[in-house]
């Protein structure tokens, strides 16, 4: 009996509103993270093989720069609010998930199958485009909830973020029409809305109700 009224009370002891937006930052830190980490060593490869042209490089490198500095400005929230992210991990990585769905591999393992297979790297360009546009309007809406409007530190991110979003994609659409590779069309895009609504309705609502659910120890860099 003891054991069956515990986690109630505890769930209840963290205010559902602010559980709620830490699991929402926490989902972004984390693919912030990872997404920078992951191009970074993408455009070494590329570099060091010269497989696309430097403008496409240069988009690239924008692209991993804004990631990480979007991440810093989520573990500066966390830090000037005295909280640490949800260790939420893979299970809410949605680009890690999508590439893993569709290309059958997880993301820091896609170096080699770029140079080996001639469409490796076309397919994660329309991957990235298909995330990157959906992402734009997940996080306009974002910037529309009350939550957010009323807390200008959270405001400002966000804004950063819809400013910074639109230049993440435009250089791999620009590297597809040049090469003459297809653009994203209703495959990828039918992935990764079907991914994000599945995280949506199923993973996030199990990791706000689930009382176990721990935070980090310490950031991920």
């Amino acid at each position: 009996m003891e054991i069956a009224s515990t986690w109630p009370i505890r769930l209840s002891l963290i205010p559902l509103k602010e559980r709620f937006l830490d699991l929402i930052l926490s989902l972004y830190s984390y693919n912030e993270y990872q997404g920078y980490r992951q191009l970074e060593g993408l455009i070494d490869e590329l570099t060091c093989r010269t497989l696309v042209p430097d403008w496409f490089l240069e988009g690239m490198r924008k692209h991993a720069n804004d990631e990480k500095k979007h991440y810093q400005m989520f573990k500066h929230y966390f830090a000037n609010e005295g909280r640490m992210p949800f260790d939420v991990s893979r299970s809410i990585g949605q680009y890690d998930l999508l590439v893993r769905l569709v290309m059958g591999v997880w993301p820091p393992s896609l170096g080699e199958r770029i140079f080996n297979e001639a469409d490796v790297l076309p397919q994660l360009a329309r991957l990235i485009i298909a995330t990157e546009i959906r992402g734009l309007k997940e996080v306009r809406k974002i910037l529309g909830w009350r939550w957010i409007q009323e807390h200008q530190r959270l405001k400002n991110i966000f804004t950063v973020i819809e400013a910074d979003e639109p230049s993440h994609y435009l250089p791999y659409e620009a590297w597809l029409k040049a090469t003459g590779a297809r653009l994203p069309g209703s495959r990828e895009r039918f992935w990764d809305h079907a991914l994000h609504l599945f995280l949506s309705v199923c993973v996030i609502p199990v990791h706000f109700f689930n009382p176990f659910l721990k935070r980090r120890t310490q950031f991920q860099d």
